[in-house]
């Protein structure tokens, strides 16, 4: 077992007993424990790009804009 899939299962074992250790849900547990685990590295391959946030005065700011121009 490599380094990182022993992280997975520790966070898929503690998962697990956060829902309170259900039975079959194992997969599911191990998706999300992995998930995790490449967020945390920054590994996301299939992740989109995130955007960037817009800040409310520079919404505010933009509406103004566009009232003024038409």
């Amino acid at each position: 077992m490599t380094d990182r899939d022993q992280q997975i299962a520790t966070r898929a074992y503690r998962i697990w007993e956060d829902a309170g250790r259900p039975d079959g849900a194992d997969i599911e547990h191990w998706n999300a424990a992995e998930a995790e685990i490449e967020g945390a590295d920054g590994r996301e391959d299939n992740a989109a790009p995130a955007e960037a946030p817009v800040l409310p005065a520079a919404r505010e700011k933009a509406a103004r804009g566009a009232k003024g121009k038409g």
